[in-house]
C-alpha cells in the first residue's frame, strides 16, 4: 500500500513509514519530494487527532520540520504553507501560524499568475 492509502485508512504510523521510504527514493523532482514531506507532515499531526491538538510534542515538531522542508523544496507550494500553518498552530505559535497561512495565499496567487 502507498502512504496515501495508509493515510486514508487513518493508519498514520504506516503512512509515515511509507512516505519516509518514498522520500528516500532517487529520481524524484523537488516538487514531488515537497509533496511527500507536506503529506508526511499532515500524518504526524493527524495521528494525534483533532488536527494535531492531541499529538505529542515531538510529532508536532516533526510535522513542522517536514512542512519547512516542503516549503524549501517548492516555494510556491500552497500545501507546504498550509501544513506549516497547521504545525505552528498545534505548537501554540499562533502568529507564525497566521504568517504561514498568509504565505499560503500569496503562493496560491503567484501560481495562478505563472
Amino acid at each position: 500500500m502507498t502512504g496515501d492509502e495508509f493515510y486514508m485508512q487513518k493508519a498514520f504510523n504506516k503512512a509515515i513509514e511509507a512516505y519516509t521510504t518514498a522520500i528516500a527514493l532517487s529520481g524524484l523532482s523537488p516538487v514531488q519530494r515537497a509533496a511527500l514531506y507536506a503529506t508526511r507532515s499532515a500524518a504526524y499531526l493527524d495521528k494525534g487527532g483533532a488536527g494535531g491538538s492531541f499529538s505529542c510534542e515531538s510529532d508536532r515538531k516533526f510535522a513542522l520540520e517536514d512542512a519547512k522542508e516542503a516549503m524549501r523544496l517548492s516555494t510556491t507550494s500552497c500545501e507546504s504553507h498550509f501544513r506549516a500553518g497547521n504545525a505552528y498552530h498545534a505548537l501554540g505559535k499562533y502568529e507564525k501560524a497566521v504568517r504561514a497561512r498568509s504565505e499560503e495565499h500569496t503562493s496560491e496567487l503567484q501560481s495562478h499568475h505563472d
